[in-house]
């Protein structure tokens, strides 16, 4: 049976990118009337500038990178770029401990750790030496500019009969 290399960023945006950019792919609401709209352009545009900045760490693929962060446009950015940039993004909560965040970090082989800083733990309470992102270098990741290749990190799915 033929495999399908299967990039979870491109299946999500790349296509809808390339047909209708303009179109809205996400819609972030905090209530009926406080919602942002976010187009195929604005994600995967903001994807590709955030994933060519995390290969710029040169991490081995599929390196483990721990994602703490409230659940804003920030964090889908970061989730998708880490994908399309060939890392393991690792989504925690955002209510975890100190305790239980380095424990994470600590058994998961993780080199990078990014957070929000609403929810920041103290540098020197981390226990690995992991590289740590912060909120403001990720916005300064959104202007880096597009590499036009990627240490992509693939699914490989079965695809009978074609």
């Amino acid at each position: 049976m033929p495999q399908k290399k299967l990039n979870l960023t491109d299946e999500c945006f790349k296509k809808n990118y390339e047909s209708q950019p303009d179109k809205t792919a996400l819609i972030i609401a905090r209530s009926i009337d406080d919602y942002e709209n976010y187009t195929y352009a604005m994600l995967y545009e903001n994807i590709l500038k955030i994933a060519s900045a995390l290969e710029d760490y040169n991490l081995p693929k599929e390196t483990p990178f721990v994602i703490r962060s409230i659940k804003n446009i920030d964090f889908v950015l970061l989730f998708f770029a880490a994908i399309k940039a060939g890392l393991n993004p690792i989504s925690t909560l955002s209510g975890l401990t100190v305790k239980e965040v380095n424990f994470i970090i600590n058994n998961s082989g993780a080199k990078l750790f990014y957070q929000s800083d609403k929810i920041a733990v103290q540098e020197n309470e981390i226990t690995k030496d992991v590289e740590i992102i912060t909120e403001s270098q990720l916005q300064k990741m959104k202007t880096h500019p597009i590499k036009t290749k990627f240490n992509e990190q693939y699914a490989y799915v079965d695809t009978p009969g074609i």
